[in-house]
């Protein structure tokens, strides 16, 4: 697994991303994202001025990019930028630790799927893990991407997102 910071001196580097950014010099990166055991491949979110996402996937073969998305995110959400120089522990620090308290409090659980998320929240800088597991669930647990110290965890049964008739 490729670190952040690598994939992200990759994607400066390559043509796509240049032509791009030239035109959208305003445009700042605002989330990173890797599926744990899906594609190598990190993927780049920058926060366009019209409330859309532009991404981009960065793997050890190429770059590409997709088209803008929209953002979901409450009208007086401000979308923050990721701040590179607090990006102090690697994204496989950051996941141990998650998967040291995923041991300690949820030993029951049998995890099937992991995604890493880099963003910067109101309560600061954190990778954002989330695990789903084997009955349904998700853990999802928010360290600090300076300290590593773990600021939030919970355990949501996925039935409980269904949308109320």
């Amino acid at each position: 697994m490729s670190a952040i910071k690598e994939s992200l001196v990759q994607l400066r580097k390559d043509p796509i991303f240049q032509k791009w950014k030239k035109e959208n010099d305003n445009s700042y990166l605002c989330h990173c994202l890797r599926m744990i055991g899906e594609e190598d491949a990190w993927y780049f979110g920058f926060y366009n001025k019209d409330d859309t996402i532009t991404t981009f996937a960065v793997s050890a073969l190429a770059v590409s990019k997709e088209e803008k998305d929209e953002i979901f995110k409450k009208p007086e959400t401000e979308v923050k930028p990721v701040l590179e120089d607090e990006i102090k522990i690697t994204s496989l620090e950051a996941l141990d630790n998650a998967s040291e308290l995923v041991g300690k409090e949820y030993p029951n659980e049998v995890l099937s799927k992991n995604i890493v998320l880099l963003q910067n929240l109101e309560i600061g800088q954190i990778y954002n893990i989330t695990f789903i597991t084997m009955s349904m669930s998700t853990i999802n647990i928010k360290v600090d991407s300076v300290t590593g110290e773990i600021k939030e965890h919970k355990l949501t049964n996925l039935m409980d997102f269904k949308v109320k008739e």
